[in-house]
């Protein structure tokens, strides 16, 4: 009996999580899926491959056995499911941006999370761009883009330094920054920095901007 779906025998999933189970034999047979011993489905006789969706199971650690049965015996195979608490969405804030010629920051969003063992962090999507008034001057152009996501509140911080992103003008992305427990309040920060070049016999640097986009959680 093979694992088809998922491949890994421990899965785990938050509370509510739906989720497929899908095994595979190597002769017809007739698959039946049980949760704790208890069986929940059993496919039609003469298959190779069954699958099986759970709508959801309830907090804790779970068995999903499949067994396969035919005239000549029965194999079988099995997954350790782990349902664990989701996080909690307790605080958000954005859009927000800043716009200037050659430089602009987006924070889309910031979504504060805390799981159950009471630790939090912030989910922050952003889109940085330069250089947008160089390309329609010229025909070859190219930007430096240096990123950082910054969450900061009382008595600390905690940041995101991305890699200098180069040649394409924009550069997006989603980034979760582990944050205190404690705090009333969490200032959530895109600062980015721009090196526009464009090409005169050579790669020449011609100019630079900074752009910067924030907003504040309140829990």
């Amino acid at each position: 009996m093979t694992l088809i779906e998922p491949e890994d025998p421990d899965v785990g999933d938050p509370v509510g999580a739906e989720r497929m189970f899908t095994a595979e034999c190597d002769q017809p047979a007739t698959l039946t899926f049980y949760l704790n011993g208890d069986p929940v489905h059993t496919s039609d006789p003469g298959v190779q491959q069954a699958s099986y969706t759970f709508p959801s199971a309830p907090l804790g650690q779970h068995m999903v056995r499949v067994v396969a049965a035919n005239e000549n015996g029965t194999g079988e195979n099995y997954w350790t499911w782990n349902v664990f608490d989701a996080d909690t969405p307790i605080g958000s804030c954005g859009p927000a941006q800043e716009v200037k010629p050659n430089a602009v920051a987006k924070l889309n969003s910031a979504e504060l999370y805390q799981r159950s063992n009471g630790t939090r962090y912030v989910t922050v999507g952003w889109y940085v761009g330069g250089c947008y008034a160089y390309s329609k001057e010229f025909t070859a152009t190219r930007c430096e883009l240096s990123t950082t996501i910054k969450v900061s509140w009382s008595g600390g911080s905690n940041e995101i330094v991305k890699p200098v992103y180069t040649d394409y003008c924009i550069q997006s992305g989603t980034d979760n920054i582990e944050v205190s427990s404690s705090a009333s309040s969490y200032s959530v920060e895109v600062k980015m920095h721009t090196e526009c070049w464009v090409w005169v016999v050579v790669w020449t640097n011609i100019g630079r901007e900074d752009a910067s986009a924030s907003c504040v959680i309140h829990v």
